[in-house]
């Protein structure tokens, strides 16, 4: 059977341009396109790639940008600020299921401006591998990342299993070549160019690069409510035995809009274990992310999708849910307490057991930072958890 072959389509965060990729254009001019990109290098596979392996070239189909801060470059002190600081290129195309809202597409490629990592989706690695002269990192997902000085790309193909993705990733890898015009002054070989320590520095309103800074803001707040049940956010709950609970991570306050979500949540997974939902990966998995409030032009697909428990190792924190969305349309406006998503676990033990919010990052449909936290309370507010308790 003919495979189909869309055009490439360049996203942006503005309608206008969402508008004018579904018009379509012709695939020469849009991956000129991506050949003209000047804010960052860029890599990619050529114009079209056998990402599935059956001997027919996929072509691009997608790719998507986002705005980066600026930043000093660590060898000249250069200011550098990109206009953008992500770009990601989709190749071949998937036929959505009857009944579902995204399908995994066969491979795509996330490039990210060296000092915007803090937008990449935190995923746990498995290991590393040599390529292009630097230690690729495996991520438990089965996707390759690699960092070097000029840019970030992640790798990101279909597989029936992690193995096998990981197995495609590191050969796709292997392939990847310099897509624009910065990217070709800099990779004359195979090798790319390592990443200092210490490359990126950020001042605290975003603008001025200053050593050691960070962002601050008394923005908002990010809890669990482990008692949905109950008017108000709950940070803990009594359950008569082992049964199923629902965990609401709520975005409490009057943030305006949201365009990206990221979160992972850490529990003991012998003391809580994931409930099998008969949800799919995009917007109906577990965690299940709230469209019936936040709407349905959102993908969830990031990471392999919505995850109740990432990290296939057992004990205390090793139970990691993740959940890592964007919107593709005009965003979400938030005016007060909002469900993002909910987490459904069974209680199999008695005693106490906590759920942390090990990472989150949250930002504005303008890219610009909404909540940044972690475990240890870093970033631009704490993350508050919760706990269950059995007897």
């Amino acid at each position: 059977m003919p495979r189909t072959l869309l055009t490439l389509a360049v996203l942006t965060i503005s309608a206008l341009a969402l508008a004018a990729c579904r018009t379509g254009t012709a695939r020469g001019d849009l991956s000129e396109k991506v050949i003209n990109f000047d804010q960052f290098p860029l890599v990619w596979l050529g114009p079209s790639y056998d990402a599935d392996g059956d001997g027919n070239p996929d072509p691009v189909t997608t790719a998507r940008v986002e705005v980066s801060p600026a930043f000093y470059h660590p060898t000249t002190g250069q200011l550098i600020k990109p206009e953008f600081h992500w770009f990601s290129i989709v190749y071949g195309d998937c036929k959505i299921p009857a009944g579902a809202t995204a399908c995994p597409v066969p491979l795509q490629l996330d490039l990210y401006a060296p000092c915007a990592t803090s937008r990449i989706p935190d995923v746990p690695k498995r290991g590393t591998q040599k390529l292009h002269g630097l230690d690729a990192i495996i991520e438990i997902s089965g996707n390759v990342r690699l960092d070097t000085a000029d840019f970030t790309v992640v790798v990101s193909p279909i597989g029936a299993t992690d193995a096998e993705k990981t197995q495609k990733a590191l050969r796709i890898a292997e392939d990847l070549v310099p897509a624009n015009a910065s990217a070709r002054q800099i990779i004359t070989g195979r090798d790319f160019r390592s990443r200092p320590k210490d490359l990126c520095k950020t001042s605290q309103d975003g603008n001025t690069p200053v050593p050691g800074s960070s962002p601050t803001s008394s923005c908002c707040s990010l809890q669990l409510d482990m008692d949905p049940a109950t008017p108000g956010v709950q940070s803990s709950l009594s359950v008569g035995g082992p049964q199923d609970i629902s965990v609401d991570v709520v975005l409490d306050d009057n943030v305006g809009s949201l365009g990206a979500v990221d979160f992972r949540l850490y529990y003991d997974d012998t003391r809580l274990t994931p409930v099998v939902v008969a949800g799919d990966s995009n917007l109906d998995g577990n965690p299940d992310f709230n469209d019936g409030e936040l709407g349905t032009a959102w993908n969830c697909g990031a990471g392999g999708g919505p995850t109740p428990d990432l990290d296939p190792a057992p004990g205390p924190d090793h139970g990691m849910a993740f959940l890592s969305c964007f919107t593709t349309g005009g965003g979400s406006t938030i005016a007060s307490a909002t469900v993002v998503a909910t987490l459904q676990l069974h209680v199999a033990a008695s005693g106490t057991s906590n759920i942390t919010i090990g990472y989150a990052h949250f930002s504005h449909y303008d890219s610009t930072d909404l909540i940044t936290c972690d475990a240890a309370g870093g970033g631009i507010v704490r993350c508050a958890g919760g706990s269950v308790t059995a007897p």
